[in-house]
C-alpha cells in the first residue's frame, strides 16, 4: 500500500525540521525539546513538538544522520526496499550541504514529487511549521503593537 501525500510530506517537514538541531546540538530525542523550553530556542514549532513525541526509534536514526550528511545517500538506499516511506520522506527533506540526491528504483512514490512537494507548502501554509518566536511576532502585528526583535 502505498502511503498518501500527505503523510509522505508530513514526515519529511518533521525531519526538516528537527534535523536542524536544537539549543543543544543536535536533536536527538524528545528530551531536546524540554531543553529548548528551557533555553527558549527559536527553533520550536508546533511540528517539532508534535515529531518529538512521536517519532520512534527509526525516525531518531534518520533525523540524527542529518549531523552526517554524506551518510544520507547510503541511508535512502538502505531504507527503500523496506521503509519507503521514511526513504520517500528523507529525499524530499534532503538537506543542501548533503551529496547528491540518489534516485533509488525501488521507490514507487517518485513519480508523485511534484504531489508531495505541493502538500508540504500547504502545510507550511497552515503555519505548522512556523516557530513560536514567528508567532508571537504575526499576533502582535495583526493586534496592532510591534515587539522587541
Amino acid at each position: 500500500m502505498t502511503p498518501s501525500v500527505e503523510a509522505v510530506a508530513l514526515r519529511s517537514l518533521a525531519y526538516t525540521e528537527l534535523g536542524r538541531g536544537c539549543s543543544t546540538g543536535p536533536r536527538e530525542e524528545f528530551a531536546d525539546l524540554v531543553e529548548d523550553f528551557e533555553n527558549q530556542h527559536e527553533g520550536i514549532s508546533l511540528l517539532t513538538m508534535i515529531a518529538s513525541e512521536a517519532f520512534g526509534e527509526s525516525d531518531w536514526r534518520i533525523v540524527r544522520q542529518f549531523e552526517r550528511p554524506k551518510t544520507l545517500p547510503g541511508l535512502v538506499k538502505y531504507l527503500a526496499p523496506f521503509d519507503p516511506v521514511r526513504a520517500e520522506a528523507l529525499l524530499h527533506a534532503w538537506p543542501e550541504d548533503a551529496p547528491e540526491r540518489p534516485t533509488p528504483g525501488t521507490l514507487d512514490g517518485l513519480d508523485r514529487w511534484q504531489e508531495v512537494e505541493e502538500a508540504m507548502d500547504r502545510f507550511r501554509d497552515l503555519g505548522i511549521t512556523t516557530s513560536r518566536e514567528d508567532v508571537d511576532l504575526v499576533a502582535a502585528r495583526a493586534a496592532g503593537r510591534e515587539l522587541d526583535e
